[in-house]
């Protein structure tokens, strides 16, 4: 064999990466508590009777988990024996997603309850933790995933319960993780290391200005040296891991902590390969490595998500010997530092690092079968980007890393890792070509616009989902696709937020003269916004519960209707559910509804749908005001929820079906400007004999676009 410079080098990596016999590596990933699929946003009070955080987290940009388990149309009352069924078997789901990733350990983050009290039995209310309840079944469905599942408390409790942020004092620290840790103990899929439960902190350090149990003039921990023995005192077992920064207090904490990490999912490559290997170095007591894809909290700091980063901080793990890789995270939607399968990233995120923690365990690095080749690049371009990007400094004269941070200017990039075969060669079009060598590379391209994205893999076109223009407001996320495999499709879902009531919006009428002093009820909705409305039980509709969207309007009067603002959305579909318990005097409950499309918001419908278009069209000489559209009669609403669903085209033609029936086959929408859709209009009336109030209820409302 030829010795080339090349093959010499890739000998010395292979050595120095390659794992002792005696030696075995645990890749480890953060989950956050507040964020499960079936969960509330933050806190403990979050959880929406009758929604699933990922039908919140859809209606807008952000990304969201992809559920692993099915979910029910309606959501179990919380505290319920389906309830915690339903959380074992997603919790269960994802851990075998977990699993197949290379992650041995999942560490449960949660925030403290500091009002629990250990004397008394654990239930809904007195846990020591929020989503304690959940974590239980996290460590039950580890039985059956082999994984394992560590105790991870966060700093303080600032969620629905203490909004303004609740910090814990030392007694109450260990009240908290001494209930926990009791309630935990014999649990036999709990993480331990020399047979202890592992407590892996976040914000142990407060040299920087983190919460302090004690007081901030201890440095570095605050007081957790305290905390930590009143713990033991009282005869708590555990080996705790805790959270540091940089500084110059770093090594004290070789004699306050049992291990340290540092949670620094925003740090540049340099911070997490060259401080992590000097800082593991330097301590006595064995350091957890931290990695990340990429950080972005918008005003607070942004860190591309730079396939190299990944590659440099494994590499670097591995050549310092380490025996725990800690991914940050598997789930924080908030600071994008996810991984978890999901309408943006897919799994193809996931399994780069799947690949990686493949060769980090077993120092042997995977093959190129199957092959990938990731793109990585921005979903949206914003016009104006005010977070920063920090880099961090070079080394000094002193061989210390300076602590100093510069904030380069933003450039919207594509980023590409392949691991291929053979060479092969990567284009994106108006962008950048890269040759790909066999084996592992990545790189990035700059000069990334809205529209468009088009790459060529040696000679195949491939159209990529576009990259969205600005919308006024800041957005650095990332969408991921691999060329290697179907490549996902582009929908964007929202559920519109209740903004207004119709009656504010006479003024936009054609013939509001007509309608002056009239009491209407209802609400339009806009699609620029955000909100959520459940599944509920019939009976809690007609008893008037205020969960589902209700409209209504007094006897005699214009019917109540909502809309939504679907501008520039011009091919797609929606669905709902509706019902109406409108009585007449001696007949059965009977409810009449309209549904209608029309290109400018503010459309409002009363009484005989048709006779009311009539008057329009005269009064406006035979001119559609609303810039075309298309009305059906979607029938009796009576005593149930019926569903409706259809979709509108390109070309300005409509389709719209009750409980499975069609009752507007592709209509045309007449004079609708560019073929857009912009309203869709629900108008409800009570046609029965002695007309009563009207009232209809809409719910699961989903629209989706392309």
């Amino acid at each position: 064999m030829k010795v080339t410079p090349q093959s010499l080098a890739m000998l010395m990596l292979s050595l120095a990466v390659s794992l002792p016999a005696d030696q075995k590596r645990e890749s480890v990933v953060c989950y956050l508590s507040w964020f499960n699929e079936i969960g509330g946003f933050t806190g403990s009070r979050a959880w929406r009777p009758g929604g699933y955080r990922y039908q919140e987290a859809s209606e807008n940009d952000w990304n969201y988990p992809l559920p692993q388990t099915a979910l029910p149309t309606r959501a179990p009352d919380i505290g319920s024996d389906e309830f915690y069924r339903l959380l074992f078997e997603s919790a269960r789901a994802t851990q075998h997603v977990m699993k197949n990733a290379g992650f041995d350990i999942v560490t449960f983050d949660m925030l403290p309850m500091p009002k629990y009290d250990p004397s008394q039995p654990l239930s809904d209310t007195n846990i020591p933790f929020a989503h304690f309840r959940t974590y239980l079944e996290w460590i039950r469905a580890a039985e059956d995933t082999g994984m394992r599942v560590g105790l991870m408390p966060d700093i303080m409790n600032k969620s629905s319960d203490y909004p303004e942020g609740r910090k814990l004092n030392r007694d109450e620290w260990i009240n908290v993780l001494g209930g926990a840790l009791t309630a935990i103990q014999d649990k036999r899929p709990l993480w331990r290391i020399d047979g202890k439960p592992v407590v892996i902190h976040f914000g142990s350090d407060i040299v920087y200005g983190g919460p302090a149990p004690v007081s901030a003039d201890i440095k570095p921990d605050g007081g957790w040296r305290d905390v930590l023995s009143g713990l033991r005192t009282k005869g708590s077992s555990l080996f705790f891991i805790a959270d540091a920064r940089p500084h110059d207090y770093i090594l004290r904490w070789g004699d306050i902590s049992d291990g340290l990490h540092m949670f620094a999912p925003a740090a540049p490559m340099a911070f997490l390969a060259d401080y992590q290997r000097d800082i593991s170095k330097a301590l006595s007591i064995p350091f957890v490595w931290t990695v990340s894809p990429g950080y972005y909290r918008p005003g607070l700091s942004y860190t591309e998500p730079d396939f190299a980063r990944i590659d440099a901080t494994y590499r670097a793990a591995m050549q310092s010997g380490a025996e725990r890789i800690y991914f940050l995270t598997w789930n924080d939607f908030e600071e994008r530092t996810d991984i978890a399968p999901s309408p943006h990233k897919g799994s193809y995120l996931l399994d780069v690092v799947a690949f990686y923690n493949r060769w980090f365990k077993t120092g042997m690095k995977p093959s190129a079968a199957p092959e990938s080749v990731v793109l990585a690049y921005p979903f949206r371009i914003s016009a104006q980007v005010k977070t920063k990007s920090p880099v961090w400094g070079k080394r000094n004269a002193h061989e210390k890393l300076d602590g100093s941070w510069s904030s380069p200017p933003y450039e919207p990039k594509v980023f590409y890792w392949a691991n291929v075969s053979s060479k092969q060669t990567l284009t994106v079009e108006g962008i950048g070509t890269a040759e790909l060598t066999p084996g592992v590379s990545f790189g990035s391209f700059t000069g990334v616009k809205a529209g468009t994205m088009t790459a060529v893999l040696n000679g195949t076109t491939l159209t990529l989902p576009a990259v969205d223009a600005d919308e006024g407001d800041e957005n650095l996320d990332f969408r991921y696709v691999d060329l290697k495999k179907p490549l996902p499709i582009a929908v964007k879902k929202i559920k519109p937020k209740l903004f207004t009531a119709v009656s504010e919006h006479f003024e936009s009428f054609a013939d509001s003269t007509a309608w002056k002093n009239t009491n209407y009820g209802g609400y339009i909705l806009s699609g620029e916004n955000e909100f959520a409305i459940g599944d509920n039980p019939l009976k809690d509709n007609v008893n008037g519960s205020e969960r589902c969207l209700h409209i209504t309007s007094a006897a005699n009067t214009p019917l109540g209707k909502f809309s939504i603002n679907m501008k520039g959305m011009t091919e797609g579909s929606f669905s709902f559910k509706v019902f109406s318990p409108c009585r007449s005097k001696s007949g059965p409950p009977y409810g009449y509804a309209t549904w209608s499309f029309g290109n400018k918001s503010g459309a409002l419908f009363h009484g005989d749908f048709y006779e009311y278009l009539n008057r329009i069209t005269a009064a406006s000489g035979n001119r559609e005001p609303f810039g075309g559209y298309a009305v059906t009669n979607l029938g009796a609403l009576s005593g149930t929820w019926h569903t409706v669903s259809g979709g509108w085209t390109k070309d300005g033609r409509v389709t719209v079906s009750h409980d499975g029936t069609a009752v507007l086959s592709n209509a045309p929408m007449r004079a609708a400007l560019g073929g857009g859709i912009s309203v869709f209009t629900l108008s409800s009336a009570d046609v029965g004999d002695g007309k009563r109030t009207s009232d209809i209820y809409i719910d699961d409302i989903t629209i989706e676009t392309k």
